[in-house]
């Protein structure tokens, strides 16, 4: 079986569209938001569903000891920076 170039095109031309439908679809945002582009809704849940199962693993393991020293050591810092500017 021969195809024709023609042939070829249209089919190229039928997986772009059909690309182009079934990718998310950005929406403006309303103004007074920056201009910002956000996602439709049901693309925003399906992304949070995927990165909470990809995350619960990492939430759930213990925060190493020198993490845990080193913010208790930001947080002498930043209340000695609040006692100085107190006085």
């Amino acid at each position: 079986m021969t195809r024709s170039r023609d042939n070829d095109q249209a089919t190229s031309e039928d997986m772009s569209a059909s690309y182009e439908a079934s990718s998310p679809k950005e929406v403006r945002a309303p103004q007074g938001d920056g201009g910002r582009a956000r996602l439709e809704p049901r693309v925003q849940s399906a992304l949070g569903r995927e990165l909470r199962a990809l995350y619960d693993g990492v939430v759930s393991q213990p925060v190493p000891d020198r993490f845990v020293e080193l913010l208790n050591a930001l947080d002498e810092k930043a209340q000695d920076g609040e006692a100085d500017e107190k006085k």
